[in-house]
């Protein structure tokens, strides 16, 4: 069985260990690197080939939409798992189109009920309401 590479990029390093802590008791998972800063994560990733890259949207180095679309640029068969305290959902918005754009779909989970489900990015109006319990304001996760 092939385990899932997993690049952790924050700028926290303590945030980073407990994602290496996390990932490291799955027997499916494995980080095959770590970056503080969206260069390092860029120089780091076509050497290292992740599965999933975590990527904390304000990073230092070209954080939001520029640094999703930035790394998607070097290793595009990477997912990118969106780490973010942002509840703006103009911004979410931004980044899930810019993410969109390679597949057309991102999950996103309800603040409300922890749902996910899959949002189409050319519809995402969507993403303001949760199917399961008709609450507003997702979260992308």
């Amino acid at each position: 069985m092939s385990r899932t590479k997993v690049l952790a990029v924050d700028d926290h390093a303590l945030l980073r260990s407990e994602i290496k802590l996390l990932i490291g008791v799955q027997a499916d998972l494995t980080v095959v690197g770590e970056a503080g800063t969206l260069l390092q994560a860029i120089d780091l990733a076509p050497m290292v080939l992740p599965d999933v890259i975590t990527l904390d949207l304000s990073i230092p180095g070209g954080s939001g939409v520029a640094g999703v679309q930035r790394l998607i640029g070097v290793v595009p068969d990477a997912r990118i798992l969106v780490l973010t305290m942002h509840d703006d959902q103009a911004f979410v918005r931004t980044c899930v189109r810019a993410y969109g754009e390679r597949d057309g779909s991102i999950r996103v989970r309800c603040q409300e009920c922890g749902r996910h489900r899959t949002a189409q990015c050319d519809s995402c109006d969507s993403c303001d309401e949760c199917d399961s319990c008709d609450r507003t304001r997702p979260r992308v996760r």
